[in-house]
């Protein structure tokens, strides 16, 4: 199936370097550094943060570009990637692979539910 969404289109950004992560780990290169939690399309996200959601009780650890960890630090919005009007991690997770596992930094399991056609089950 094809990508409907910038969404979607991140998440292939973010498949597409996690298999590169892995390719260069196998030959002894560095460890995976994960993409921007808030936006992938900002990079590398090679800074870990303590971040709560807008009306959110927990904190969460996740890895960001250095201009959102910034935000965060500073305890403003970092630019994140929305889905429609809504950022993608606020999406129903029944209805959103990338919402469920925030891009692969809440699960280890995104390439599976992807291959299991999670992705198709809006």
């Amino acid at each position: 199936d094809t990508a409907r969404t910038v969404p979607d289109l991140a998440g292939v950004l973010v498949l597409i370097d996690m298999g590169h992560d892995a390719s260069e780990a196998a030959r002894g290169g560095p460890g995976p550094t994960p993409l921007c939690f808030f936006n992938p399309l900002h990079g590398d996200g090679p800074v870990s943060v303590r971040w709560r959601a807008v009306g959110g009780r927990e904190r969460i650890t996740v890895r960001a570009c250095a201009a959102c960890a910034k935000a965060v630090r500073a305890r403003e919005a970092p630019d994140v990637l929305r889905d429609g009007a809504t950022p993608y991690y606020e999406v129903d997770p029944a209805r959103s692979v990338w919402a469920t596992t925030g891009y692969g930094q809440f699960r280890g399991d995104l390439v599976q539910r992807v291959l299991r056609g999670d992705l198709d089950r809006r």
